[in-house]
């Protein structure tokens, strides 16, 4: 969007416990410059070897920066450093580019992950930015028609269901096609602002998904001002909640009324 930016990320805290310290440092490098130790360590001149002393100090390293690279903090961190620097120097000027620190919400099941999907995507759409998904610039949806146009897998999305990925992601909960048919349709529906049913097209999607039309419409296109928390069902808003330490337990009277 022209003002802010919208994420759906899934942190895959279980494959980066798998890197090797130097895969670890590999990554950072990537963002970062490393301290000397770890440069050392990496550009492993003459196999040399390194004090008791030095190679706890690499293990301290490695996993800080394995704590961030799979942090959602340090993610938004880099990613809204990298635009702001890009637009100051498209503006010529210096300072803040942000207006606030981001604000992130748990996705606590399939439903809540889908809304949350179909509302990202769809926001140029809404804006009148675009006038359809295939044609809205930054979207993962255009991306994602993009390459089944090439006939290739996108390869920094998660794969849909059906999809065959070489990297052995876990799949998300619906076909490509069934996505893409719910966002064109509901889509439409936003637009053009018009109250009655929905197509008949999407009610296998919705049956699939437990959810019925109305409900579909009021969180794919009223996501942030229907859910300030959490989003899921009420019984996983309360467990993390709880897992979270949270002091209450957040509002659950709108998971209730739209993803029981």
């Amino acid at each position: 969007m022209h003002n802010h930016t919208h994420v759906v990320l899934f942190v895959n805290r279980e494959r980066v416990k798998d890197w090797s310290v130097r895969e670890v440092f590999n990554r950072w490098r990537n963002f970062y410059k490393c301290p000397p130790l770890v440069q050392r360590y990496l550009d492993d001149i003459d196999d040399q070897a390194f004090s008791e002393a030095e190679e706890k100090i690499l293990l301290e390293y490695a996993e800080e920066y394995r704590r961030r690279l799979c942090s959602v903090s340090w993610f938004m961190r880099l990613l809204n450093e990298y635009i702001a620097r890009k637009a100051n120097k498209e503006d010529d000027c210096k300072g803040y580019f942000w207006e606030r620190r981001f604000r992130s919400q748990a996705l606590l099941n399939e439903k809540a992950l889908i809304a949350a999907m179909a509302y990202t995507d769809l926001n140029p759409v809404r804006a009148n930015l675009a006038p359809t998904p295939e044609e809205s610039d930054f979207t993962s949806v255009k991306y994602r028609i993009n390459a089944r146009r090439a006939r290739k897998s996108p390869l920094f999305l998660k794969p849909f269901s059906g999809c065959i990925d070489k990297r052995g992601r876990s799949a998300l909960p619906i076909t490509l096609d069934s996505y893409l048919s719910l966002v064109d349709e509901t889509g439409r529906y936003v637009r053009n602002d018009k109250k009655g049913t929905i197509s008949s097209s999407l009610q296998p999607i919705l049956d699939r998904l437990e959810l019925e039309a109305p409900a579909w419409l009021t969180i794919s296109c009223q996501l942030e001002d229907t859910f300030s928390g959490p989003i899921g069902t009420p019984i996983a808003i309360v467990d993390f909640a709880e897992q979270c330490q949270y002091g209450r337990t957040p509002n659950v009277t709108n998971a209730t009324r739209y993803l029981m």
